[in-house]
């Protein structure tokens, strides 16, 4: 069995960041179906954390858009 580390994690150690919450909204037309997903993670230390987003997606599956906002930068 393979297991795999998906969301925000830290770089070098692979401990995950804690989800605080998910937004998403569908839209399918046909056999086509868009979807728009919000992520919020709370880094709850202290410190700056280097990480790595971790997304599997299928093969038959694309990306039109990534958006990545730290506080209130984009």
């Amino acid at each position: 069995m393979v297991v795999l580390e998906t969301g925000l994690v830290s770089k070098g150690g692979f401990e995950g960041i804690p989800l605080k919450s998910i937004e998403y909204n569908l839209n399918i037309i046909n056999t086509v179906c868009r979807v728009e997903l919000v992520q919020r993670y709370a880094n709850n230390s202290a410190n700056f954390i280097e990480t790595d987003y971790i997304f599997p997606v299928s093969i038959d599956a694309s990306f039109i858009s990534l958006e990545v906002k730290t506080k209130d930068e984009v």
